[in-house]
C-alpha cells in the first residue's frame, strides 16, 4: 500500500522530526518511504541507524538487513557488504548475511554497459527468510610459501575464462637475431597495452566540505567501473563470503588518518561508503571514490606505505590483513589474478600521477602515452639493459626487484617507479650500466617501435623526454 503522504512530503517532514527529536515519528515516516521506494536503500538504512539510537539493536538488525538486500540488488555490494558487516557487529552468529552479498548485480550491470543483455528489472525485495544457523565451512590452511609473482600462485586455479593483465604479460625472451652491440626482446606482434580508465588529475579542494553518505554519493553507472568490482563480481561465491568473513569494518570521520606514509603495507582497503584524500610527500592530493581499493602492494612483504590517506567525510573501508590474503589466494588462486591485476592497474595509475614522464601533459595526452605501455614479464636473472649495448626500449618496473650495476661498479636495488632506459633509447647510444631482474619482476616497458609512433604522434613527448635525459640518467642521480 502507497503511503497517504506524498513521497517528497515525506522527506522533509522526516527531516523536521528528526530535528525535533521526534523519534517514533521519524520511524514512522522511514517506513512509509520504505513502502513508497522499496527499492531505495537508504530508508531501511537510516531506520536501522535511528533504532540503534533508540537502544533497539534487534530491530535495527532486521532493518539493515533489508537494506543489505537492496544495496546488493543495486549493484552496492561494497555497501551491503559494509552494512553486513555491521549487523555481524551488533550480532556476532549473523555470519549467514555475509552471503547475501553477491555480485550478479554488478555483473548484469557491467554487461549492460558493454552493449550485452539488460539488467534484469529491479523488483522490490522481499522480507528476508527466518535465521536457521548453520556451521561455516572450515578453510584448511595451507602453507604460505612465497611463490612467484605470476606463475606458481595460479597453478592448477580456475580462472573462469578471464584473462588476467599480469598473469597473461607476455614473457621477455630475447630475439636471437639481436645485433651484438644491441639488447633485443621478441616482440609480441599484439597489442597487449594495460587498459587504463580515465583518471581524475586534479587536486582536492579542501574546501569543499564534508561528504554526505546518501546524497552525495557515486551512482551506478560510476561504481561499475570502479576497482572493487573484480573482487565483488569476479570471484565464486564461497569465496567473496570467506573474503568477508575475514575483512574488518573500519569506520572514520571527516579528516582522520585512513593510511600513514612510511608505515609497512600490511593491509588493503576497500572503500564501502564515502571517500577520502590521497597526499603525497610532493605536496600533491587526489581523490579516492567509494568503490576504490587502495593499498594492493600489501601482496609483497616489506613494502611501505607511499602516501598519507585521510577521510573526506565520513567513511567506511573493507580492511583485509595480507595474511588473510595470502589463506584467501592459497585456497582461490583465481583471486590472485583479480588481485595482481588491481596492483599493476593501480602501480600505472600512480605513474601517471606522479611520474615526470606524463606530470608535463594534460589528463587526456596522459592517458593515451600511458597506454603505448605495454606490461611484461621478465624471468629472474633476465638482462634487460646491458653496459656497452643500446637498450631496446624505456622501462619501469612495477613488481619484483631488480639491480643495476653502476659505472663505477656499485650494485644497487632499483625503486619500483623509476624510469629507465631513456639515455639509451633518446640517443642510440650504448647503455652506461647494466640492469637485471634479481626475481621474477613485472615492468612497463615502452619498445623502440612504440616510442617511434609516440614521437610521431607527439612530438612535444620527444622533446619532454629529451628534456629529462638531459638531467642524467637513474645512474647518474645514484652516483651522485
Amino acid at each position: 500500500m502507497a503511503p497517504k503522504v506524498p513521497l517528497s512530503k515525506l522527506k522533509d517532514q522526516v527531516t523536521e522530526l528528526l530535528q525535533k527529536e521526534k523519534l517514533k515519528e521519524a520511524l514512522a515516516a522511514y517506513g512509509d518511504l520504505e513502502i513508497g521506494e522499496p527499492t531505495e536503500p537508504r530508508w531501511p538504512h537510516r531506520k536501522g541507524d535511528l533504532l540503534l539510537r533508540m537502544k533497539n539493536p534487534k530491530d535495527a538488525v532486521v532493518a539493515y538487513e533489508r537494506a543489505v538486500d537492496v544495496y546488493v540488488s543495486q549493484g552496492f555490494a561494497a555497501r551491503g557488504a559494509a552494512l553486513a558487516k555491521v549487523i555481524l557487529g551488533l550480532d556476532p552468529a549473523r555470519k549467514d548475511v555475509l552471503a547475501r552479498v553477491d555480485g550478479q548485480a554488478m555483473r548484469d550491470i557491467r554487461n549492460a554497459q558493454a552493449g550485452g543483455a539488460p539488467p534484469p528489472a529491479l523488483n522490490p525485495v522481499p522480507p528476508p527468510a527466518p535465521f536457521v544457523p548453520t556451521a561455516p565451512a572450515p578453510i584448511v590452511p595451507r602453507p604460505i610459501a612465497r611463490p612467484s609473482l605470476v606463475e606458481e600462485v595460479i597453478a592448477g586455479a580456475d580462472l573462469r575464462a578471464r584473462k588476467s593483465m599480469v598473469f597473461d604479460a607476455p614473457l621477455l625472451e630475447p630475439d636471437s637475431a639481436a645485433e651484438e652491440d644491441e639488447i633485443r626482446f621478441v616482440e609480441t606482434g599484439e597489442r597487449n597495452s594495460i587498459e587504463i580508465d580515465a583518471i581524475d588529475f586534479e587536486e582536492a579542494d579542501d574546501d569543499d566540505g564534508a561528504f554526505i553518505l546518501d546524497d552525495d554519493a557515486p551512482g551506478i553507472d560510476e561504481l561499475v567501473s570502479m576497482p572493487s568490482v573484480p573482487l565483488f563480481a569476479d570471484i565464486r561465491q564461497e569465496a567473496l563470503t570467506r573474503m568477508l568473513e575475514l575483512a574488518d569494518l573500519v569506520e572514520l570521520e571527516d579528516g582522520a588518518q585512513l593510511v600513514h606514509q612510511g608505515e609497512e603495507a600490511d593491509s588493503l582497503y576497500i572503500l564501502a561508503e564515502g571517500r577520502a584524500e590521497v597526499r603525497l610527500a610532493s605536496g600533491q592530493t587526489f581523490p579516492l571514490m567509494e568503490g576504490e581499493v587502495v593499498g594492493e602492494t600489501c601482496l609483497f612483504a616489506g613494502m611501505k606505505r607511499r602516501a598519507d590517506i585521510f577521510a573526506r567525510g565520513r567513511l567506511r573501508a573493507l580492511k583485509l590483513e595480507r595474511a588473510s590474503l595470502e589463506m584467501l589466494v592459497n585456497r582461490w588462486p583465481e583471486l590472485g589474478g583479480i588481485l595482481y591485476d588491481l596492483l599493476t592497474r593501480r602501480l600505472v595509475q600512480n605513474l601517471l600521477r606522479e611520474s615526470e614522464i606524463f606530470t608535463a601533459f594534460d589528463p587526456a595526452t596522459r592517458l593515451e602515452v600511458g597506454r603505448l605501455f605495454e606490461v611484461r614479464r621478465a624471468s629472474p636473472d633476465t638482462i634487460l639493459i646491458a653496459e656497452g649495448k643500446r637498450a631496446d626500449g624505456l622501462y619501469v618496473p612495477l613488481l619484483g626487484k631488480l639491480d643495476a650495476t653502476l659505472r663505477d661498479g656499485r650494485v644497487i636495488e632499483v625503486p619500483l617507479g623509476t624510469l629507465l632506459g631513456e639515455q639509451s633509447l633518446l640517443s642510440r647510444a650504448a647503455a652506461q650500466s647494466t640492469l637485471v631482474a634479481r626475481t621474477e619482476a613485472v615492468l612497463l616497458r615502452l619498445s623502440t617501435t612504440r616510442f617511434n609512433e609516440l614521437a610521431s604522434m607527439y612530438p612535444v613527448v620527444l622533446s619532454h623526454l629529451a628534456d629529462l635525459a638531459a638531467r642524467g640518467t637513474f645512474e647518474d642521480q645514484a652516483s651522485a
